[in-house]
């Protein structure tokens, strides 16, 4: 459930136009004697476990049925660790073989339902085919790099399914094949993911009381982190493809793109505080420097492959042209990541300024896409294409949640919250919010004035964890709760000012007032 009530048309509708674009994503059958419920891709029918563990940053909030369809995946689990990409209506399940992500992504789609339900139970029947799952991507020859010690794929742009193909000749049946001839690399948002993974499945370890698993997995975290900086970081952003087998590529100068797994990474805990401003710059950066070309900064990647690098020359589908889907194609995924990781980064007009203009985007059309050409046009990968992209509209929405309205779940079922209200930044002076899974609501209300910040709030938190951006003029403020003063931390991101401070009180009021004591 999702509600807020502000006074102000964009911020109050624009949680039920995403879940109206997600209600049209839903894809429902039978596979032998269970009943499936997930979240399609946009561009294709089959469930695939990509999409629909993306599009869950939205619809934990208000589906019912969170664990079917990943269950169904935990369950089709193959001897080797490794899992299916989708599974169709007639029950058919396939693996791109290129792709190197589902596993880590597994993880997170059974963290994020494990939050929302709080099903201890079903988590413990997990936990061990996650531990599978991630040994696969560490051991596999066609998944990790003894070299490096990091995860790699073939030579893909990202984490798509596409493998480099400059001489046109690969038919669409044999895409992705592993062979002989077959270039790897080391793609970053692989390794990002491994690193939230590992720290997620460490954390979950260690919930269940499996202290020796979890010790393990967050020693693994931290090589990931390690490795991803010494192999993958230019000093920028995160280098697109790092070979490992030598390749030659024409047509664009590889050091310079920027590919959309560097929006991931603001997000996935693995970056400082510096390599997260930075990856931002690049973006804003970017984003004037491309002005007359793209509509938005949301590159899948940037600069674009040339033509047909990407796919059979005889196909004639959406991958052929540079600017096209995954090859510089604009993308609101991307969108949404760079908004959550600006909110948090000391950025915070920069993440209003995309959620904004994503807004206007969709409240003009009443569509959104997947992606779109780089002067604006809707990108229709084939006729299956629905106009209510669920991933990207899922991504605006969760920034646009634990970003500026504030909420996020530190712990299961809201019981521990990171209450960090970013209204400051608007003209807002008085919302409402009430956030929470099925039968689990979390609510707020926030006031401002010349004069103090007042916040009262009731929910299921047990912990509640306080960081309320400043607004101009609350240089120094005193903090009261419950009507006493109490003592608080300040702290500075870039040129935001936070106060930040926990309470252990499932309701309560907090004023902050200015004062000028020293």
């Amino acid at each position: 459930m999702i509600a807020i009530n502000s006074g102000n048309e964009i911020f109050d509708s624009f949680s039920a136009r995403v879940a109206g674009f997600l209600e049209q994503d839903i894809s429902e059958f039978q596979v032998g004697d269970k009943r499936i419920r997930g979240y399609r891709s946009p561009d294709t029918t089959p469930i695939w476990l990509r999409d629909h563990t993306h599009q869950l940053k939205a619809f934990k909030y208000f589906e019912k049925d969170l664990q079917s369809a990943v269950t169904h995946f935990l369950e089709q689990q193959l001897p080797d660790g490794s899992i299916y990409d989708f599974v169709d209506r007639e029950g058919k399940r396939h693996r791109a073989p290129c792709e190197a992500d589902v596993e880590y992504l597994l993880v997170e789609a059974v963290y994020t339902i494990w939050q929302a339900t709080g099903d201890d139970d079903w988590l413990r029947r997990a936990l061990p085919r996650l531990e599978r799952a991630l040994c696969y991507s560490m051991s596999h020859p066609a998944r990790w790099s003894k070299q490096h010690q990091l995860v790699k794929r073939p030579f893909t742009i990202d984490t798509w399914d596409f493998v480099y193909n400059p001489n046109g000749v690969c038919r669409w049946g044999s895409y992705g094949e592993i062979d002989a001839n077959t270039s790897f690399c080391i793609m970053h948002g692989d390794n990002t993911g491994m690193f939230q993974a590992c720290a997620q499945l460490a954390k979950l370890a260690r919930y269940l009381g499996h202290v020796d698993y979890a010790d393990y997995w967050a020693s693994k975290a931290l090589h990931f982190k390690q490795r991803l900086n010494e192999v993958c970081w230019n000093g920028r952003f995160f280098t697109h493809q790092v070979h490992i087998d030598p390749i030659e590529v024409n047509g664009v100068e590889e050091k310079s793109q920027l590919s959309l797994s560097n929006a991931y990474a603001l997000n996935r805990g693995v970056l400082t505080p510096a390599q997260c401003a930075s990856i931002i710059e690049e973006y804003r950066r970017r984003r004037q420097e491309a002005k007359n070309e793209y509509f938005a900064e949301w590159f899948s990647i940037h600069p674009a492959f040339p033509d047909y690098s990407f796919h059979a020359k005889a196909y004639r589908g959406w991958l052929i042209n540079r600017g096209w889907y995954v090859n510089g194609g604009v993308m609101p995924l991307v969108g949404g990541e760079l908004a959550k990781g600006a909110f948090e980064n000391g950025f915070e007009d920069y993440g209003l300024d995309i959620l904004m203009r994503y807004y206007r985007m969709i409240a003009e059309s009443g569509k959104t896409y997947l992606w779109y050409h780089p002067n604006g046009e809707p990108g229709v990968s084939s006729g299956s294409t629905l106009a209510t992209d669920g991933w990207g509209s899922a991504a605006m929405l969760s920034a646009y949640i634990e970003g500026l309205v504030g909420v996020k779940d530190e712990f299961k079922l809201l019981k521990r919250v990171r209450l960090a209200p970013r209204w400051a930044i608007t003209e807002e002076k008085r919302i409402n919010v009430k956030i929470g899974y099925d039968g689990v609501p979390f609510t707020y209300e926030y006031l401002r004035n010349d004069h103090s910040i007042q916040i009262s709030w009731e929910g299921p938190a047990e912990e509640l964890d306080f960081h309320i951006l400043l607004p101009a003029g609350f240089d120094r403020v005193e903090t009261f709760l419950d009507g006493g003063m109490i003592r608080v931390e300040r702290s500075q991101i870039r040129e935001s000012r936070y106060v930040d401070f926990t309470v252990n009180k499932t309701k309560g009021l907090v004023k902050l007032c200015p004062t000028t004591n020293q």
